[in-house]
């Protein structure tokens, strides 16, 4: 077991259950792999597995893992996940922290307006990229202060925090699993407009049976 685990937004989910991923959309991450040499619709969606009926095993997405209150084997050690808000992968980490491995000393930090991997935005110069480092620094220090102190390594980890661009905000775990709720609901009213848009309406299902009838008139005209 490692003394601690840093994780930059975390790819924990293949199967694309969390809604984060369908609706951050201004995130460069793609929605899709397209690479015809090992990508096949409806069989085969990633390169890490060989059919899709795979993705949602354990060892391929941790996020469908899961600890135990009571058998302490199964927590992870100190963990520090940074997520961007406006990443696709941001909810599985939320849900990773905060469902999965709620038993687990998990700090999540999440980063308000930024996309995957914002850290590296440090070397141009912004200021929340390089707090992330420096919290990643911070965390380090504190795990290997530890050590095999479960309560240090707890008060290391444990935490849902917000970071804006000049305010920290705990918002603890309840706070991060409504952030997931809202964005389920908000994907459940876009996915239902589409379906709307989607189905003829009862005017152009008027228009199509009644031009089917005028073609009928005109066959025995």
């Amino acid at each position: 077991m490692p003394a601690g685990i840093v994780a930059l937004a975390p790819w924990l989910d293949l199967t694309h259950s969390q809604p984060s991923f369908h609706l951050n959309t201004l995130d460069y991450l793609p929605p899709i792999v397209s690479d015809p040499s090992y990508i096949t619709k409806g069989q085969r969606s990633h390169y890490y597995t060989p059919h899709d009926s795979l993705n949602s095993h354990p060892y391929v997405s941790p996020l469908f893992a899961s600890d135990s209150a009571t058998d302490k084997s199964t927590h992870l050690p100190p963990t520090l996940i940074q997520l961007g808000s406006l990443e696709r992968l941001r909810d599985e980490g939320l849900m990773f922290a905060a469902d999965s491995f709620k038993h687990s000393p998990v700090r999540v930090e999440l980063y308000e307006d930024m996309v995957h991997i914002f850290q590296t935005f440090a070397t141009r110069g912004d200021k929340r990229a390089k707090d992330a480092f420096e919290r990643i620094g911070e965390f380090v220090k504190r795990v290997g202060a530890a050590g095999v102190s479960a309560s240090r390594a707890k008060e290391s980890a444990d935490g849902f925090l917000f970071v804006g661009e000049d305010c920290l905000e705990d918002i603890g775990r309840v706070g991060a699993l409504d952030i997931v709720r809202e964005a389920r609901r908000e994907l459940d009213a876009v996915n239902k407009l589409e379906r709307q848009a989607s189905a003829p309406s009862n005017q152009s299902r008027w228009i199509q049976n009644d031009t089917s009838l005028s073609s009928k008139l005109s066959v025995s005209l």
